[in-house]
């Protein structure tokens, strides 16, 4: 949603530097959000890449979603119940497999060890 205000019509991939129409660059989270969840809404943490680095820095970070736990793609099987839970608009969801971090709606969640 924000590609048409963040990436100029040619830009720089912030990775290796290389020019590209915007067509060819997607948004990337610079500090990855496993890092710093408040990060993942924050514009400023968004920057233009291109397709090889975005997928190079990707897989890179996919270990840092596992920090000594399970990491799932949520699935309507994997998650068992959804209920209110916490102030304000807080769920905790319950899953049939025993996880710490999930994606959900391509967010990462982080949940606490029971």
């Amino acid at each position: 949603m924000q590609r048409g205000r963040l990436i100029a019509e040619i830009d720089r991939c912030y990775l290796c530097g290389e020019s590209y129409e915007r067509a060819n660059l997607v948004l990337d989270h610079e500090v990855p959000v496993v890092l710093d969840l408040l990060k993942a809404l924050d514009v400023r943490n968004l920057r233009p890449a291109c397709a090889p680095c975005h997928r190079t820095k990707s897989n890179s970070e996919q270990s840092l979603a596992k920090r000594n736990g399970s990491t799932s793609i949520g699935k309507s099987d994997v998650i068992t119940e959804i209920a209110p839970g916490g102030v304000g608009t807080t769920y905790e969801l319950v899953t049939a497999l025993p996880m710490d971090n999930y994606l959900a709606n391509r967010i990462f969640v982080g949940s606490p060890r029971r």
